[in-house]
Parts: C-alpha cells; structure tokens; sequence
C-alpha cells in the first residue's frame, strides 16, 4: 500500500483521468469485440460502407445538417463495429475527464470531491446505449464540447495571463457543440450560475456583481443567440423533427401545461437522482442464479475494490488522526454549491428535452436523455454523500459502491447488446445461405422486427450491407418492410408495388409480385416462405394469408466467395449448424436441385445435427418424394408430424403438392393417403 500510496502522490494529477479510463473500459469495453451495429447505426454504416458521402450528407439534413462531421471523421477509420465501439467509449471517457476539468476552476482545493463527481459521471447509472457507438457520435462529441468550454471559460476567468486563448476556446467550442447537436443548448443558460459560484469562490465573497457576471457571459450568450436564431427561423428541414409541443400545450391551456411541466420535472428529478441508483441492486443480486450474472456481480465488485483501495492510497484520503477523519470547514459550503449548481443544469438542460414532449422517467430509448441530466445528476448525488456522509473513509467506500452497482448495470446493457448482435448475425448469415443474391427491387418482408434492437427502416440499410449495391444513385434495389405497419399491410392486400423513400434513399419493387416474406422462430431457422406458407401454423395468425403473395424465386444462387457478406462487418461466418445445411438444402429444393438437398441432409445427419422444427426437414421430404424414394419420404413426415402437432398444416400442404405435381402420379397418391391417415390432412 505504501508503494501505491507513492505512486498516487507522484501522479496525482493523472488518477481522475486513469480511474475514469479504467472505469469506462470496464463498463463498455470489455463485450468490444462480440458488439456490432444497432437502430440508427446501420443508416452512416450503410452510406460509409459504400462511400456514398453525399448521401451521408443529405441524410443528417433532415435533422441536424452540422452533425455529419462526427460520422465522416470516424468513418475514415472503416466500418469494422470495433473502430466505432472503441471511438465512442474514448469519447465517453473524454466527457468524464472534461467534466472533472470544468469543475475545477470552481473549486481548486476539493479535488478529491471533483474525483467522487467524475466517478459517478463516468458510470452514472440509466444512460444504457453506450453500445449503440454509431448514432451517438456526435451527441457524446458534443458533450466534450461543451464542457471543454464551460472549463475554458472558468480559466479565462481565474487565470487573466491566459485570457485570450482560453476564451478564443470557449467560444469555439460552444459554437461546435450548438451546431453539431442541440442536446445540451439548454446547458448553455447555466454559464451565469457557474460564474456566479466562480466569482464567489474566488473573490471570497458571497454576492458577484452581477454586471461582471453579464460582461463575462456577453459573448456565450451571443453565440447562443446566433444559433437560436439559425435554428428557430433560418434552418429550412423537410419537416420539423422536434417540434415544441410544450409551446402548443400552452395556448391550448396554460394552466394544465404547465401541471403537467412540472409533474414531468418532479417525475424525472426522481427518477434520475434517486430511482436510477435504487434498482441497480435487486436486479444484479437476482442475476446470482445465472453463469453470466456471477460473472458480472464479481467483475463489478472488483472494480469497485480496485477503485476504493486507489483512492484509499491517495495522499489526501487517509485521514491522519480524528481531526482529518471528519468533514472539513468548506465541506458543507462544496455541498449547498454542489447541490445547487446540479439541479441548474439538470433543470436548464432537461427543459428543451422537456419542451418537445420527451421525458427520461419513460425509460427504454429515452434513457438516452440521461447524457443530457448527467452532469446536473452527478453533482446532486456527488454533493449530497458529501454533505451526509462526513467521515472520509466512510465516503470512499460508499463511492466504491455506488461504482460498483452501476458499473454492473453497464455491463448487463452491454451483454443484452452483445445477445442481439449474435440475433442479428444469426439472421444476416443464415439469409445469406438461403439466398446468396436476390432479383433487382426486391422487398423482403416480416412480420415483425429483426431483433430487440433492429427494425423498420433500418433493417433496409443494414440490408444494403449485407448485399452488394452497385453504383451511387439515390435509390436501392432491395428493402425490408414489416407487416406491423399498416400501409405495408394495404398495399400488399391491394397489390401495389411496396415503396420507401427514407431521408432521400427511395426503393420501389418492379411489381407486386417481388416479395419475399421471411420468419425466424426463436430457436429455428430463417424461413424463407412460399405460398405454401399460409398452412404454416408457427406463422403469426394475424396477415399470414399474405404469405400467399411470396416469391422465393426472387432468390438467387450465384457462386459463392465474392466478399459477402463482408466479414469484417458481419464477423467471420459461423461454424456450419443444422441451420446452415438446411437453408442450402431449402435453397436447393427451389431449385429442384433433388441431389443437393439429399447430400446436404445427409451430411447434417451424419454430424447428428437435427432440427428444432420438423417442418424444416421439409426439402428432404421432397427431394425423398420426388427422387422416387415414397417409403423413405413417408417415413420422414413420420417423424415430422410426431414432433409437433402444429407441423400438420404445412406437411400436409406440400404433401399435397408433390401429389399433384409427381411424375408417377399413382405412386404420389398412394403416399399422400399414407401420410394423410396419420396427419389428418383430409380436415387441413
């Protein structure tokens, strides 16, 4: 301890900063290489990955025109997930250290609290689309920005030698976070509170002229008034994407607006100071009955020993004698600072969040908007363990925990991710076996989202990934639609062509009839369904007669070995499961290639590889029948029907097929009745 305790002495300055690092890479680093791509990823992924930079362009200006550099920077890196994860978790870990920088000018002698702030905003508690990398770019970027100004701007004050540069900073940098992502404008408005608390602490007096406050913010406003202004009145967007619903709710009726405004505050307050912390703890203790939640409760535990026996070894940690062991005469002045400078910036940077209608007591995706409430969050709570919690060794391990606990929710987030990524991997490699091209302007459609964290529209982007697309044009030739949305269902029932214009990226099928609907049951594999499909009892009731407009020959077998899918997007493919030898043999069975699918069953049988679902063995069913094996085919729909009752349906429909379709006619009637006896297909 006593070597630790020398080496915190000699890098004082670089423990914030390594413990943040540290802390960062355990929480969101350590499931790197198995995280991929999600939601709102796939849109720059998709534009980088074939070098459609004007289109990049014109996606964002639908939204945030100025965001677009962020994406550009890091996409000259590659499109490989673990360049964007590794970029956003330094980024992350830049906002922690920057944060701790902008609260120093405020207080230089209460560095140890300033570490305890930084710590809990590293691993601050709600905040769970960390491993979304992409889409959060620049909304991470600008939270750099913003509190690499509000420490600028506390230097330009405290040290006047260095005003010059350090505002020139400042300005810039509150310009670049206002234009790249309006998420932390409203923080803009906490410059005066923050001077107001410099001034005070530095000039040892309680009330700052408030003119000296107004010359000093003067310029900050002024550039916050240039952007509100830009963005209010000059930025012209197809339509407005956040519109201030709260300004509408109050001409219809002030008085329940702003009820219901403050119901809102009170709602998010909660939730962020105080329900974020409480339900990290039942939750990480009830995942002790699991593999994985051992693990997570044992690394989150040892980091936060790590992290406690750190600060432990900190020169000003230790208390030396009882006198040390209590709060200090400033302790309570830090707090009520701390505490009030921590609900301005929660309030003034929630109100725009607020202000469109969004809250983050809604949870799910809204969490997001905890980056916004993280600094405001990480002051409250920081300020408050110091004003209760006076006796120093009792407030290093109470931070200890806190780091621990969240540190365990982050990791938890992070393995929900990685679980969806191998969903993901699983659907984009098993459509890649069953059809290894597809026809030009061909619509695959589902009947609901790929994955927890993958839907309608991006599932068209990340589609256009998976298959090549030729030249830069502003439209595609394949996307995904899902039957959860209406207007997808109508047109199908009306047979028209099923279109998409996405942000400028249009798709049109060349008929109604280039459809290929697909289905993933969970333990199964993708299905690629024919009309057939429509006795298929896995298949959700609802609209499953759409099935009926299918067209698996839309699918096409070209040679294998041209690149895709690209491995260092979709990872290496993976080792050959049941699931590989029968989207082959089902692609093979479209084809009438009746030899190929009795290889590929054959050797799946012989590796003692067996399906979850009968109806899967399908292709083996016809390739037996129609190679004028009937008793082997027979057999086979045997086994079929005695695995489930719900394989009936479809057993019997494409028995029913092969009847009508067989070259000995005599011989197919004959086996149809056979299997019709015991699989009732006579009342299908």
């Amino acid at each position: 301890m006593l070597s630790l305790r020398k080496f915190a002495a000699a890098n004082a300055n670089r423990v914030g900063p390594g413990l943040f690092l540290f802390i960062c890479i355990m929480a969101f680093g350590l499931f790197i290489p198995f995280l991929g791509f999600y939601w709102d990823d796939w849109p720059t992924i998709f534009y980088t990955f074939n070098n459609r930079v004007g289109q990049l362009i014109n996606h964002f200006s639908y939204d945030r025109p100025f965001s677009v550099w962020t994406y550009w920077l890091v996409g000259r890196l590659g499109t490989a997930p673990w360049i964007w994860q590794v970029a956003s978790l330094l980024l992350y870990w830049a906002s922690a250290v920057a944060a701790a920088w902008a609260l120093k000018p405020l207080w230089k002698d209460h560095a140890k609290k300033i570490l305890y702030i930084g710590l809990l905003f590293a691993i601050y508690p709600g905040y769970y689309v960390q491993s979304s990398s992409v889409i959060f770019i620049p909304h991470v970027a600008a939270l750099v920005l913003y509190l690499v100004s509000l420490g600028a701007m506390g230097r330009a004050v405290t040290e006047k030698g260095r005003w010059r540069p350090y505002t020139i900073l400042a300005l810039a940098t509150a310009a670049i976070h206002m234009f790249t992502v309006e998420y932390f404008v409203g923080l803009e408005l906490l410059r005066p509170v923050y001077l107001w608390i410099l001034l005070a602490n530095q000039a040892r007096r309680k009330r700052p002229e408030l003119q000296e406050i107004l010359k000093i913010w003067a310029p900050y406003l002024t550039v916050f008034a240039a952007w509100l202004i830009w963005r209010l009145f000059l930025l012209k967007l197809p339509a407005e994407p956040y519109p201030l619903v709260l300004l509408s709710e109050l001409r219809a009726d002030p008085l329940a607006a702003v009820s219901e405004l403050l119901l809102t505050m009170l709602n998010d307050m909660q939730y962020t100071f105080f329900q974020a912390w409480t339900e990290l703890i039942q939750p990480m203790f009830a995942s002790l009955s699991t593999g994985f939640g051992l693990i997570d409760v044992a690394i989150s535990l040892a980091a936060g020993g790590l992290v406690f026996v750190v600060l432990w070894a900190m020169p000003w940690a230790r208390p030396r004698g009882r006198a040390r062991a209590g709060a200090g005469p400033d302790d309570g002045k830090f707090a009520r600072q701390g505490i009030a400078l921590g609900l301005a910036a929660f309030l003034l940077g929630m109100f725009p969040v607020w202000a469109i209608g969004e809250t983050i007591s809604q949870g799910d995706y809204n969490l997001r908007y905890i980056l916004v409430g993280m600094l405001g969050a990480s002051l409250v709570v920081g300020s408050l363990l110091v004003l209760f919690v006076p006796r120093r060794p009792q407030r290093i391990l109470l931070v200890s925990l806190l780091v621990a606990f969240a540190l365990g929710s982050h990791i938890h987030a992070a393995n929900e991710y990685r679980l969806d990524w191998q969903a993901q991997r699983n659907f984009y490699w098993q459509l890649s076996w069953r059809a290894p091209a597809l026809q030009p302007n061909t619509a695959l459609v589902s009947f609901d989202r790929v994955s927890t964290y993958l839907g309608d529209p991006m599932t068209g982007n990340a589609l256009n990934v998976l298959y090549p697309t030729a030249g830069k044009e502003l439209s595609v030739g394949l996307w995904n639609f899902e039957l959860t949305r209406t207007q997808t269902v109508n047109r199908i029932q009306n047979g028209e062509p099923l279109e998409s214009d996405y942000r400028g990226l249009t798709f049109s099928t060349g008929s109604p009839e280039d459809l290929v609907f697909y289905f993933l049951p969970e333990g199964g594999c993708l299905w690629l369904l024919s009309p057939l499909d429509v006795h298929n009892d896995y298949l959700p009731v609802e609209n499953r007669e759409l099935v009926a407009h299918s067209n698996p020959g839309n699918a096409l077998a070209v040679p294998e070995g041209d690149g895709y899918p690209p491995a260092h997007i979709f990872g290496a493919e993976p080792q050959h499961s049941w699931c590989y030898y029968y989207e082959k043999a089902d692609l093979a069975r479209w084809q009438g290639d009746w030899a190929q699918v009795l290889d590929l069953m054959a050797a799946a049988e012989q590796q003692g590889l067996r399906p979850n679902y009968g109806i899967e063995w399908l292709p083996l069913v016809e390739a037996q029948a129609f190679t004028g094996d009937w008793p082997l085919a027979v057999e086979t729909s045997q086994r079929i029907h005695a695995m489930h009752a719900r394989n009936e349906g479809l057993l019997c429909a494409v028995w029913q097929s092969i009847a009508n379709n067989a070259a000995d006619a005599a011989a197919g009637q004959e086996a149809y009745a056979q299997v019709s006896a015991f699989a009732n297909c006579d009342s299908q």
